[in-house]
């Protein structure tokens, strides 16, 4: 439940544009069960720090979506999205650019 209200409070604070490119791609893939080009849309973005591509790593491997369930690369990415929601929370309430 926490993890929901950290991403939640991440996504208000402005990412609705996401400046990475094949933001719009994954996401259409994902939608349109095209798992292997979601995957390849997302990875470089989650490997970056953006936490809804971590997220959507994480569901991916949890949900065996396109990927054999991956208990280690599943709890990576929800991992890496927790910490990088922690860091965005943080920077936005202390001012930090």
């Amino acid at each position: 439940m926490l993890l929901v209200i950290k991403i939640l409070l991440l996504a208000s604070f402005g990412s609705s544009t996401k400046v990475w490119a094949g933001y719009h791609e994954g996401l259409n893939a994902l939608r349109h069960g095209d798992y292997e080009t979601a995957l390849q849309e997302f990875l470089p973005a989650a490997e970056l720090g953006d936490v809804e591509a971590q997220f959507v790593l994480f569901s991916m491997y949890a949900r065996e979506d396109g990927v054999d369930e991956d208990l280690d690369k599943g709890s990576h990415w929800l991992t890496q999205a927790i910490k990088t929601a922690d860091l965005c929370i943080a920077s936005e309430f202390s001012g930090c650019e």
